[in-house]
């Protein structure tokens, strides 16, 4: 296969290093960028939010536009659909054990994954529940009760689904997971796809006056770095990665036990 490509095996792996290498020095020097911007410019985010809102109108116009509601719904119906491919590739492998699974075993877990420890832990587990932090919409510069807090201040007036950090951001960026699974020739667009949906979403949740400017960057840069961990837990490092044959049969042999207590034999 990869004289197939005109690549040898040892330059093949250096480009498979060198990219994931690249990919944690760029959020890592975004990450720094972000806290700088925060340190050096604390009113940024109020200023982006005071663009996005109309004072004669005492809100954010945006919020009440149909068909930004409609395209905020979409993205809610991507994302259920890729894991109902998932589901599927499950389901077909229940009634199916020895066919080899539609979607493969260590895709399935790495998409898992990223989706429970990103959106689902890091952000609406921890972050959200304690982050203290108002929504644009709640602080008194745009008609609201509380007073603003930049993200790193937790002793925010909010004590539920908080402004810090951005949950549908963070989901929208997931898409980067099953982005890098792509095969090679149309990889780039599908990250860039994804980069454009996680941008949009971000937008349109600032937008809405639900969520700062910061709280969408730090819900894109939080999953990112999931995933990046995850794929070499999976896929890259030696010590840690999975075997796909092993896993299959695993799925398989648990797909042979749910069907035997069913059926009582």
């Amino acid at each position: 296969m990869l004289a197939a490509v005109g690549l040898e095996p040892g330059r093949s792996f250096f480009l498979k290093i060198q990219s994931s290498t690249i990919a944690l020095v760029l959020i890592g020097l975004a990450t720094a960028g972000a806290v700088l911007v925060s340190v050096f410019a604390p009113d940024l985010d109020v200023e982006i939010a005071n663009r996005l809102f109309d004072p004669v109108a005492n809100g954010f116009p945006a919020a009440s536009q149909q068909t930004l509601v409609w395209l905020r719904d979409q993205g809610y119906v991507i994302v259920a659909a890729l894991f109902g491919c998932i589901i599927c590739a499950l389901v077909v492998k229940l009634f199916a054990p020895q066919r080899p699974l539609l979607v493969p075993a260590r895709a399935i877990i790495f998409l898992a994954v990223t989706m429970a420890i990103g959106p689902g832990l890091m952000v609406n587990a921890i972050f959200k529940p304690h982050g203290g932090r108002p929504r644009p919409v709640e602080i008194r510069q745009f008609g609201g009760q509380q007073s603003f807090v930049p993200w790193w201040n937790f002793e925010g007036g909010c004590h539920n689904n908080c402004s810090f950090v951005s949950g549908e951001t963070s989901t929208a960026a997931w898409l980067f997971a099953p982005a890098i699974l792509v095969p090679a020739p149309w990889r780039a667009f599908a990250i860039a796809g994804a980069a454009l949906f996680t941008v949009s979403v971000g937008a349109l949740r600032m937008a809405y006056g639900g969520h700062f400017f910061s709280d969408v960057v730090f819900a894109t840069l939080m999953t990112c770095l999931v995933i990046w961990l995850a794929h070499g837990l999976i896929f890259r490092w030696a010590r840690t990665r999975l075997d796909e044959t092993a896993i299959d049969r695993r799925i398989a042999d648990l797909a042979c036990t749910v069907r035997r207590a069913f059926s009582g034999k």
